[in-house]
């Protein structure tokens, strides 16, 4: 088990773990040019870093899982799958 206390907690921090519905988009290039590039250019620059530094390799965050490894069973520890198993 992990635990990772954040205090003092914004609005921010709580909504991330609360329960969230999961959604699956299909997103077409069109879609992707007319409303998620529209949104992502809106974000503050500092909003999704995180995701330019993966993209770069300038950090691996300990949860990634890199592109040459496989998880074939579902026994096998994931660290993905342990939010959802509550």
């Amino acid at each position: 088990m992990s635990v990772d206390m954040i205090h003092p907690a914004t609005a921010k921090h709580i909504a991330k773990a609360e329960d969230q519905a999961l959604v699956m988009v299909a997103e077409s290039p069109a879609v992707y040019r007319g409303a998620t590039l529209p949104y992502m250019d809106s974000l503050p620059s500092g909003a999704i870093q995180w995701v330019y530094n993966i993209l770069e390799k300038k950090v691996r965050p300990a949860s990634s899982i890199s592109p040459s490894s496989r998880v074939n069973r579902r026994d096998e520890h994931c660290r993905c799958c342990e939010r959802s198993s509550s």
